[in-house]
C-alpha cells in the first residue's frame, strides 16, 4: 500500500515537496526529482549536479571551515544554496537511502 498523507496525497504528489524514492523505477524518480530541484532554484539543482565551492581559509597550509561572522556575502550565498540542495535530497529519501548519504559534506557528494 502506497503512502498516503492526512490529506490524501500520496508520498512525492505534491508540488510542495519533492518525489519520494521508494527503490523502485530510479529512472522515473530521477527525471522527477530534477525537475523538482530545478522548481527550487537553478543554482540549488547546480548545487547537486556540480557543487559549490565551500569557502574556507588556510591557516599554515591547513584547511580549515571559517566560522560564523568570518563569510562574506557572496561565500554565505553559496553556503545557503547547497544547505537547500541538500534539503531537497534528503526530504526525497526514505530513512533507508538517507542513512546512506547522512555524512556527506555537500550536496553534490549525496547526489553522485
Amino acid at each position: 500500500m502506497a503512502y498516503v498523507n492526512t490529506i490524501g496525497c500520496g508520498a512525492g504528489q505534491s508540488s510542495s515537496r519533492p518525489p519520494l524514492f521508494d527503490h523502485t523505477n530510479f529512472a522515473t524518480w530521477k527525471t522527477r526529482f530534477r525537475i523538482y530541484a530545478r522548481s527550487q532554484g537553478v543554482r540549488v539543482w547546480m548545487a547537486i549536479e556540480d557543487g559549490v565551492i565551500i569557502p574556507t581559509k588556510t591557516v599554515d597550509d591547513i584547511i580549515i571551515e571559517k566560522k560564523v561572522g568570518e563569510y562574506n556575502t557572496i561565500e554565505e550565498e553559496r553556503i545557503n544554496i547547497d544547505a537547500k540542495a541538500e534539503m531537497v535530497i534528503t526530504s526525497a529519501l526514505d530513512e533507508k537511502e538517507y542513512e546512506r548519504v547522512n555524512n556527506y559534506k555537500s550536496a553534490q557528494e549525496m547526489w553522485d
